[in-house]
């Protein structure tokens, strides 16, 4: 039997300010359950390049957990590209270093083998076609791997 009156309650914030020759960007995601006894589908689950990079998608499933990132994001001289007739884009990318941690606590053993604690990767990211698409390498530094990820700018997100 599950608890109906269990609660679940999410945060996403970001936040973003100019810094030296760059940008500052940090952004937390983070989940809570009741107590009570729950389906799996509800506990928190988090892994992949959005919430973890350096681990694999939703490696990680608790009552409780956190995703923080911080980068830097600075641009960089970078081969101009043909557009055609449209142009060329700018001889400018944009290259982002950065640190991430994922805290999770109160993990059942049924799922993904109990992890418990903070998990940190670093890794960078790198955004050659005017912010349009980004290119990301990471690695998990608490029995992670090395992960590879290209994703489109999220102004685009909506009309996919």
């Amino acid at each position: 039997h599950y608890d109906r009156r269990a609660a679940r309650v999410a945060v996403d914030a970001e936040y973003e300010r100019a810094v030296a020759a760059g940008t500052l960007q940090m952004r937390t995601v983070a989940a809570a359950l009741s107590g009570g006894a729950l389906p799996p589908q509800m506990f928190v689950y988090l892994g992949g390049p959005t919430t973890a990079p350096g681990y694999r998608f939703d490696e990680f499933a608790a009552r409780r957990g956190v995703s923080q990132h911080v980068e830097w994001r600075t641009e960089i001289p970078f081969v101009p590209i043909a557009l055609g007739r449209f142009g060329r884009t700018p001889s400018r990318a944009t290259i982002a270093p950065f640190v991430h941690a994922v805290w999770v606590d109160d993990s059942p053993s049924l799922l993904r083998g109990n992890r418990q604690g903070w998990y940190p990767s670093v890794g960078v990211g790198f955004e050659p076609l005017l912010g349009i698409v980004r290119f990301d390498v990471a690695r998990g530094l608490r029995d992670g791997r090395w992960t590879f990820s290209a994703d489109l700018s999220r102004a685009w997100w909506a009309i996919l």
